[in-house]
């Protein structure tokens, strides 16, 4: 029978009492705190308990926050974090998360798990990264092209506007070019900002313009979104 379970692999600990951050530590099979009394080693201890306390443990504001910062916590509507922990998942658990989130085995068998003042827990997946096929990108700027020019031929005020337009196509499409297969959010933005510096001076009811507000910045801008779409994550 094959046991599904979660190995602790580090933790951080942020503004817990004496401990603004511990960065992070790691965890193995058999790990030591050592330190002189009163040093702050139950600090680093108490916060990873109240992830998943068995008993008690209950979340304590007036104890557990830093004392200089209980007032300002105390009026938060979203309480700080103050634990984060990474787990592996075993193979069992990894396959059983990636059939419910629809992703590969591999990139969910890290977990992070961190808790609030308020006590509500967030998972996240750190392995997880969201990308765009440059491919579709590359696509949607050669259509555009192409119907950037019809309309400009089809409309004479519109023709001084097409060559702007056109450079600017042509500009993001080198700027793509550079990049890998695959492109993050940051890459997305930037082919937004070149696009949209060539609408400058441009009447926005031209209808050259109009398409290409439609066809090009929309566009990206949708990219930008699936990109920027989260990992896998829930607050509990």
């Amino acid at each position: 029978m094959t046991v599904a379970h979660m190995k602790l692999q580090s933790f951080r600990v942020t503004n817990f009492r004496s401990v603004r951050d511990s960065g992070w530590i790691d965890a193995g099979s058999v790990s030591a705190l050592i330190g002189t009394n009163e040093s702050g080693k139950t600090n680093l201890l108490v916060p990873l308990w109240k992830l998943n306390p068995a008993k008690e443990g209950e979340i304590k504001l007036l104890q557990d926050a830093p004392r200089k910062d209980f007032n300002n916590y105390r009026q938060m509507e979203d309480k700080p974090i103050f634990i984060t922990a990474l787990f592996d998942l075993s193979d069992s658990l990894a396959d059983q998360v990636a059939k419910i989130a629809k992703l590969p085995a591999s990139d969910v068998k890290k977990v992070e798990i961190s808790r609030d003042f308020d006590g509500e827990y967030f998972v996240s997946f750190p392995d997880v990264v969201r990308e765009v096929e440059k491919k579709k990108i590359e696509q949607t700027f050669a259509l555009l092209l192409k119907e950037v020019k019809k309309v400009a031929a089809a409309n004479d005020d519109d023709s001084s506007h097409k060559e702007v337009l056109i450079q600017a196509l042509d500009a993001a499409t080198k700027h793509l070019a550079s990049k890998p297969d695959k492109v993050s959010n940051d890459t997305i933005q930037e082919l937004e900002t070149i696009l949209n510096n060539a609408l400058e001076g441009i009447p926005a009811k031209a209808p050259v313009a109009a398409l290409y507000k439609q066809k090009a910045v929309k566009e990206v801008r949708s990219y930008s979104k699936e990109a920027d779409n989260p990992a896998p994550a829930a607050r509990v």
